[in-house]
């Protein structure tokens, strides 16, 4: 959570530094990164930790290494193929985002921070998958620390721009992975990449990356919305009001790297749905207290840390709250353990939603602009919720099916 609370107040300091516009160009990209992440990362990462925590496979450590290093290498063929045709359409993709060709030597950067992050959420898999806490938060750490260092840097020398912080974030994760594939992970990083593992990857991620593709896409099109719709200025705002609901989100998904691992487990021996009911109902005390907090001190939080000009973040900050407090009910259990039992729903639910979204986004910011994508984004994401709650009831009442 500490790397949580670096984010949150760099990204302030960068509100504060940077303006609604040029803020709003670095947030786009950031948000750029974590849908590739989502998308080619997620994916194959739940693949890994299913096959590695599924009772009674009879399989060893030196398959789980091999598949984890298959999986790390997946991501590096996906990332290779992608990155031709994003650099040149470079220019198109900034008209589309920002009306202007100008910031598309910015998208070769975003392309090396993608492969880089996801390079690293293999690294942290193979220490989730180990249950080595202690080694997975201090790559965290250390990932923050060289981000949120260097680019502090930047703010207190007053050379803050959008190509500077783009390059702190995409040379970060590099150079942690390059450390512990060195160290901690050097048995990662000398297993073998094979065929069998490779087939039985893609088997049983098909359905992940369809569902984290339009799940990502839906949770993450909102702000690339606003920028393309309403201008990067409106996407500055909505990005402050993000980052003031950033701390819920966070805490959801620190929780889902501890929990994922124990799904399978729990499950097979019929625990899981105790377990998962009494973490929701403390779950849901908090996300009302913490709504009620929150609500009746955001009028005095954002002109209290930022300058007036995001002072129409209050309002999308109201909305968005909901949306980042349903991550605590959602991301600990409820989604892993969907994506292991559930995936070809997951993607048909979010493939439809995609589509019904995406009018509604445009008609919502063309009236609303930042406030009326807040508003949408809650909406779906209390939807999403009721649904993904009823669906995780029953399927744990029945046996484990893996």
């Amino acid at each position: 959570m500490l790397s949580g609370v670096l984010q949150l107040i760099i990204n302030v300091a960068l509100l504060r530094q940077l303006g609604p516009a040029q803020s709003g160009i670095v947030f786009v990209f950031l948000n750029i990164i974590a849908l590739c992440d989502g998308i080619l990362g997620a994916a194959l990462d739940v693949a890994v930790v299913k096959l590695a925590t599924l009772p009674d496979q009879g399989h060893g450590a030196l398959h789980s290494l091999q598949v984890q290093k298959t999986a790390m290498s997946l991501k590096w063929l996906a990332c290779a193929g992608l990155a031709a045709p994003s650099i040149l359409l470079a220019q198109v993709i900034s008209s589309t985002l920002f009306a202007t060709p100008r910031h598309s030597p910015l998208i070769s950067v975003v392309v090396l921070g993608v492969a880089g992050l996801l390079t690293l959420r293999s690294v942290q898999t193979h220490f989730q998958i180990g249950r080595r806490f202690v080694v997975y938060g201090a790559a965290d750490m250390l990932h923050s620390t060289l981000k949120f260092g260097s680019i502090a840097a930047l703010i207190w020398m007053g050379t803050a721009t959008p190509a500077r912080v783009l390059w702190c974030v995409a040379a970060a994760p590099a150079l942690v992975t390059v450390c512990y594939l060195a160290g901690p992970a050097r048995s990662l990083a000398v297993a073998r990449f094979t065929r069998p593992a490779a087939r039985e990857l893609l088997e049983i991620s098909k359905w992940y990356v369809g569902g984290a593709a339009t799940g990502t896409m839906t949770s993450k099109m909102d702000i690339l919305l606003v920028s393309s719709l309403a201008g990067s200025a409106q996407a500055g705002i909505y990005s402050a009001a993000q980052n003031l609901t950033i701390p819920f989100q966070l805490l959801g998904q620190y929780l889902s790297v501890v929990f994922t691992p124990r799904i399978m487990p729990l499950w097979k021996t019929g625990r899981l749905s105790k377990v998962y009911w009494l973490f929701q109902c403390g779950a849901l005390l908090f996300c009302l207290a913490g709504f009620a907090a929150f609500f009746a001190g955001i009028g005095l939080l954002i002109p209290g840390v930022l300058p007036a000009t995001y002072l129409p973040g209050v309002a999308a900050a109201k909305w968005l709250l909901p949306a980042a407090l349903a991550s605590i009910l959602n991301f600990p259990w409820t989604v892993p353990f969907l994506m292991f039992t559930h995936p070809r729903f997951l993607f048909v639910m979010d493939a439809v939603a995609l589509v019904a979204l995406s009018a509604i986004y445009y008609f919502a910011i063309g009236d609303f602009g930042a406030v009326g994508a807040a508003a949408v984004t809650t909406g779906y994401a209390l939807l999403k919720t009721g649904i993904f709650q009823s669906l995780a009831f029953r399927t744990m009442q029945g046996p484990c099916r893996p």
